[in-house]
């Protein structure tokens, strides 16, 4: 009987921790892409002239690589490259159920790399700052999770809309650039952006008079090949 109680509490704090609220607060800069101009070029098989090189697609190509990139990201769950979000939910997780990590924060859109803040409204009425000395991020889990350091609880917010909200960081970066704040883009993810991008550079309208089918090993089972994606439960 004391199973089914805490098996109960236990589904019910999960379905609570999916009630969220999700924006982007800054999206990802031109520079932080997955793939460079150059390299969809490469890709695409499209020759460039002149100083600095250009081509008569390039405008298309930049338009829509984030295109690509969004496509990829929407079945996966996760962030392909760099941005800041906020979520925002109605209260801190309140009963740990499971331990380890006891009741946590979910972060949708991961991987989370760094939180910029927790900011909540307090039983008074008055947003509250948390202390990042409190709390910090599961590196391990899928999920990204935040958990709170040992001795830590999470303090009690109004019961009211978006009482909690949680700014951070989150996505990869390519492998020419340093690690040190991102971890590496997964080499399937990338190159499903790539081939996600020649179906688009080589089909431009919505509907055509070929039969269209996915090559084997295409843009799905690639992405398919990426650890801990996260689409069964947040895409």
């Amino acid at each position: 009987m004391r199973t089914d109680f805490l098996c109960a509490i236990a589904r019910a704090q999960r379905a609570a921790q999916l009630r969220y609220g999700l924006r982007t607060v800054v999206d990802v800069a031109a520079e932080d892409e997955v793939v460079t101009l150059a390299e969809a070029r490469a890709h695409l098989r499209v020759d460039a002239y002149g100083s600095p090189p250009e081509s008569a697609d390039d405008d298309w190509i930049e338009a829509q690589i984030p295109a690509a990139r969004a496509y990829c990201e929407a079945y996966l769950g996760r962030a392909l490259a760099p941005r800041t979000m906020e979520l925002a939910t109605n209260a801190f997780p309140g009963v740990a159920v499971e331990s380890p990590p006891g009741a946590c924060l979910v972060l949708p859109f991961g991987p989370a790399v760094s939180v910029e803040w927790i900011r909540y409204t307090d039983s008074d009425g008055v947003e509250q700052t948390l202390d990042s000395a409190t709390y910090e991020i599961d590196a391990y889990a899928v999920p990204s999770r935040l958990v709170l350091t040992y001795g830590s609880t999470w303090p009690t917010a109004r019961s009211a809309l978006n009482s909690v909200r949680v700014r951070y960081v989150t996505g990869y970066v390519s492998e020419s650039e340093s690690p040190a704040t991102h971890p590496v883009i997964p080499k399937a993810a990338r190159s499903a952006v790539l081939m996600m991008l020649a179906h688009l550079f080589e089909n431009r309208e919505a509907t055509g008079t070929d039969k269209l089918v996915e090559v084997p090993l295409g843009v799905q089972s690639l992405l398919d090949l990426v650890p801990g994606r996260e689409r069964a439960g947040f895409a």
